[in-house]
């Protein structure tokens, strides 16, 4: 469960891309979703970008990072580098601080669909000390086995 109400906002400023706001909202662990309208987020250099973030001075624990395009106030694109490693196909926890750092922003609407590299999820918030509902499809992505 996201609180919202713990949701602090820091600048960070990273080359030209990161030039907004910055929020961390309690998710459980550390996320920094960067906002920007723009179309086109697979051109986000995440793999440069997110080390960067991860590990900036704000963060001592380290941080998810989430590079966040804004293609209308009901839809975002989310790549997530995930602390520790790297971009990641989907992040729930990162979709949830996504659509909460960009409400609180005024840049996204109560109910918001995340496209991510690994599918699509919903996330709605109504604000203040209401939950955050994640919405989407469980995928069967692989098995395996090792040895302890």
């Amino acid at each position: 469960m996201v609180s919202p109400e713990m949701t602090t906002f820091i600048k960070l400023r990273i080359f030209a891309w990161v030039a907004v706001g910055a929020g961390a909202p309690s998710v459980g662990q550390a996320h920094a979703p960067a906002h920007r309208h723009v179309a086109a987020g697979n051109l986000v250099p995440v793999e440069r970008l997110g080390p960067l973030i991860e590990n900036h001075p704000r963060f001592p624990e380290k941080a998810n990072v989430g590079f966040v395009c804004i293609t209308g106030r009901d839809s975002i694109d989310l790549r997530v580098f995930e602390r520790g490693v790297g971009e990641t196909a989907a992040c729930g926890t990162g979709a949830c601080a996504a659509v909460v750092t960009g409400q609180r922003l005024g840049l996204l609407q109560p109910e918001v669909s995340v496209r991510l590299p690994g599918g699509q999820v919903v996330v709605s918030w109504r604000g203040g000390s209401e939950p955050v509902w994640l919405t989407g499809n469980a995928e069967y992505m692989s098995e395996g086995l090792i040895e302890l």
